[in-house]
């Protein structure tokens, strides 16, 4: 009966909410300016993912070679260029992929999450 109830409340309250959801025609009439697009540089394989601070994104990035490395590419937001930071803008972490991460501006703090850990990088060294 619980359940029953339960269903009943869920469809009170998304229903709303389905009858204004955009149809796939609707959808596709959207049009966007693209401003630009960055190719992943040389030696890596693939994205991982960004993260975005008040002046920088972060994008980690798996190197080609097999040392299972996550390298930080560190950009300025202002002009899209690498940031002139240490090692060119880079940093590299011995962690295998970076699964997902995150930005925390009030302590400033990057939290990068692996396979089997949470690996937490003080963002101001």
């Amino acid at each position: 009966m619980k359940k029953c109830y339960l269903a009943i409340l869920l469809l009170i309250f998304l229903f709303p909410l389905l009858g204004n959801a955009m149809t796939k025609e609707e959808m596709t009439q959207i049009n966007y300016t693209k401003v630009l697009e960055i190719e992943k540089p040389e030696g890596f394989t693939s994205v991982q993912g960004m993260i975005v601070t008040d002046k920088y994104f972060v994008v980690a990035v798996i190197n080609d070679n097999p040392t299972d490395n996550v390298t930080l590419l560190i950009y300025n937001k202002e002009d899209y260029t690498l940031a002139d930071i240490e090692k060119n803008g880079t940093m590299t972490f011995s962690f295998g992929h970076a699964n997902d991460f995150a930005y925390d501006a009030t302590k400033n703090e990057i939290y990068i999450i692996n396979n089997t850990k949470i690996h937490v990088v003080d963002s101001n060294t």
